[in-house]
């Protein structure tokens, strides 16, 4: 009860302190990745986590002289994982509400086909469909019961799915309602166009994971595993006596290009996927976080190995 209590305190604390539009940005993205927990009781949850890591990783340093930047990787990880966490949720969220949007449009044509009203066909598609696009449907319901502008509520609706390809739609299917054509033949053509471009983006997808692969060994495993070997030649060079000013630079040179390395790799990575770097940061955290970890371990095994 106690740590639950502190828990409180520290959420109610942020919930003073931080600017509500800060906290209601975070609170939708936290819901965008299907977490439905206040956003202030996450960060109190990750304020003890981070105390708890500072503690245990200080005394790691103090007592077994762990390296510092190595302690920083690991201080940031969990915080680094759970953001890629949430990221992952929202592109798995988002891939799925694209599939299911080709279906949608089409049935919604029929609907409105057969006489019912846009209103109608969306209520009764919403109650009777399952899914991430069909729950954001049923809000949308909710929202023009409630007396809401239709045009604001349907524009809502295309900013809440996260698409671009499905906010452009959109916007198609609204121009039209206003201008009074026929709205089943536009869902019709939208329900092809969407899926076309969800059968060329797997393929390009398909075409590309080749690359991807390769750039992922190259940064997680060949890289770290290359310069961890330098780091342990240099020091059994420096064992026999032999002094040389590369030496001392090498593990410093090392860790620089490491990070480096997977950085870059990340937006490569990023661009090839996405088309958009500012995703870069999904993957090369990731990256940096693997590639130094298998570096430290490589660079520290025991000299007496090539010592034979």
């Amino acid at each position: 009860m106690k740590f639950i209590d502190l828990l409180s305190r520290i959420s109610t604390f942020y919930d003073e302190k931080i600017p509500r539009k800060y906290i209601l940005n975070f609170q939708n993205f936290l819901l965008k990745a299907g977490v439905n927990i206040y956003s202030c009781d996450i960060l109190a949850i990750f304020t003890l986590i981070s105390i708890i890591l500072f503690l245990i990783l200080y005394f790691s340093v103090y007592f077994f002289n762990i390296d510092v930047l190595l302690v920083l990787i690991l201080f940031f990880s969990p915080f680094i994982i759970f953001y890629s966490y949430l990221n992952y949720k929202i592109e798995l969220r988002r891939k799925e509400i694209e599939e299911e949007a080709p279906d949608f449009l089409k049935q919604l044509g029929s609907m409105l086909r057969v006489g019912l009203s846009f209103e109608n066909s969306m209520e009764y598609m919403s109650n009777y469909g399952y899914g991430p696009l069909y729950n954001e449907i049923k809000i949308t319901v909710y929202e023009i019961k409630l007396g809401s502008n239709f045009d604001d509520a349907w524009m809502n609706l295309a900013l809440r799915l996260n698409s671009k390809n499905l906010s452009r739609s959109f916007k198609i299917i609204l121009e039209g309602r206003k201008s009074g054509g026929s709205i089943a033949n536009v869902l019709d053509d939208l329900s092809y166009d969407l899926r076309s471009m969800n059968i060329l983006s797997k393929e390009r997808k398909s075409s590309v994971m080749m690359a991807i692969i390769f750039l992922v060994i190259s940064a997680v495993i060949a890289t770290p595993f290359a310069m961890g070997m330098v780091c342990i030649y240099s020091n059994f060079i420096g064992t026999l006596g032999k002094t040389n000013s590369l030496l001392s630079v090498t593990p410093i040179v090392s860790n620089a290009y490491i990070i480096i390395h997977s950085f870059l790799v990340g937006f490569i990575i990023n661009l090839i996927i996405y088309g958009n770097i500012k995703k870069g940061l999904y993957y090369s955290f990731f990256l940096v976080i693997f590639a130094y970890v298998i570096f430290y371990i490589i660079s520290n095994l025991d000299l007496t190995l090539f010592s034979i």
